[in-house]
């Protein structure tokens, strides 16, 4: 494509240098130009106004093992592990700074799952996909998706031992039909007035109540903060162990 020239030139020391340039035909930058797009990419986290950032847009080197920008991959939640419904393009420099991160659409890594995220719902911006993980107290927090989530409450249900302990109330938006459908029953509302000590002390006893008979329970969150105007409250919903 090119033709490597090279000349000779003397130094005002009087020694000779050589110099090499690129003589390239008719038509051949335009090749040039077309093969750099190809190569051409553009990082989705970059901060313009941030001024220790690189640049915005970088050029894969196919020829290199590691690339200055690449594709970061992450899951939906209601998903099994794996599936990879979106994608990002990230740069180095705003990987190794956690902006993906810090974006509500970027992804956080889920320990139940072993899988990268979407932290929100992209469809309407409130729904936050990040939860406590079904098994932690409340006195420390392992990330985990609410798909991951769900699945292990459907399956076990709230652990006696969070019951037992008096541990905030745990509970999501589910569907009330699949929950039908796999065997679950709707019981008793809770907080529709307050959220007293004693109410979530009857809310506890309650499930107790319900797991002592031989059932497991999970706490739906309904209508609650989705501005649809409902009640403020959470409705326990149980089926044989």
């Amino acid at each position: 494509m090119a033709t490597k020239v090279q000349n000779t030139q003397l130094a005002f020391d009087g020694s000779a240098v050589t110099r090499s340039r690129f003589r390239f035909a008719p038509g051949e930058y335009d090749e040039l130009r077309e093969l750099a797009a190809e190569h051409r990419v553009e990082c989705d986290f970059h901060y313009n106004d941030d001024p220790h950032a690189g640049a915005r847009v970088l050029y894969l080197r196919p020829e290199r093992e590691r690339q200055p920008i690449f594709k970061l991959v992450y899951d939906d939640p209601w998903d099994e592990p794996g599936n990879g419904r979106y994608s990002d393009t990230i740069c180095e420099w705003c990987n190794d700074n956690g902006y993906a991160e810090e974006n509500d659409f970027g992804p956080f890594y889920c320990e139940r799952g072993q899988h990268a995220v979407i932290q929100r719902n992209p469809s309407n911006g409130w729904r936050g996909y990040e939860v406590n993980d079904p098994e932690a107290d409340d006195d420390e927090y392992t990330p985990c998706c609410v798909g991951c989530a769900q699945r292990f409450y459907k399956q076990h249900g709230h652990p006696r031992e969070q019951m037992d302990e008096g541990q905030r109330v745990r509970c999501d938006f589910y569907d009330h039909s699949e929950l039908r459908e796999l065997g679950w029953t709707e019981g008793q509302a809770f907080f529709r007035n307050s959220r007293s000590a004693d109410e979530l002390e009857e809310y506890h006893d309650y499930c107790l109540a319900l797991i002592g008979d031989g059932n497991i329970v999970l706490t739906d969150q309904g209508t609650t903060g989705i501005g649809m105007g409902g009640p403020d409250d959470v409705t326990v919903w149980f089926k044989p162990s």
